[in-house]
C-alpha cells in the first residue's frame, strides 16, 4: 500500500511540473505551433533528472527503494512525456510533415541521450 501511495504522490506532481512547465514554456516563447518543442524540452530535463537520481544512486548511495519509486516511477513517469511525444510525431506523420517528423525522432533520441549523460556528469561531481 505504502508503494502505490509513493508512485501515486509522485505521480501527481510530476503531471502537474508537466502541464506547468510545458504551460510556461509555450507563454515565454512564441514558436510555431507545427513542432511541440515544450514536449523536447520536459523529456530531455526528464532524462538529464534521471541520469542525476541514476548516478547519486551508483555513486553515493543516495535514493532507496521509497525514493526511487516516488521519483523514478512516479514523478518522472508521469513527468516524461513519452506518448505525448509518439502521438505528436504520428500526428505529424499523418500531416505529411515527414521532416518535423524526423527532427522529431532525432532530437528526443539525441537530447534524451544527452540528458542522461549530463546528469550523471552531474551527478560524479556531486560525489
Amino acid at each position: 500500500m505504502r508503494a502505490l501511495l509513493l508512485v501515486g504522490l509522485g505521480g501527481a506532481l510530476g503531471a502537474l511540473a508537466r502541464y506547468g512547465l510545458m504551460g510556461a514554456f509555450y507563454a515565454l516563447f512564441a514558436l510555431p505551433p507545427r513542432f511541440p518543442a515544450a514536449t523536447l524540452l520536459v523529456n530531455t530535463l526528464a532524462c538529464f533528472v534521471l541520469g542525476l537520481i541514476l548516478g547519486l544512486m551508483e555513486l553515493k548511495g543516495w535514493f532507496g527503494s521509497s525514493s526511487r519509486l516516488f521519483l523514478v516511477i512516479g514523478f518522472l513517469g508521469a513527468f516524461s512525456t513519452y506518448s505525448t511525444y509518439a502521438g505528436e510525431t504520428y500526428a505529424l506523420l499523418r500531416a505529411l510533415e515527414w521532416w518535423l517528423a524526423a527532427f522529431n525522432i532525432v532530437a528526443h533520441t539525441a537530447l534524451g541521450l544527452v540528458g542522461v549523460w549530463l546528469g550523471i556528469i552531474c551527478a560524479q561531481l556531486l560525489a
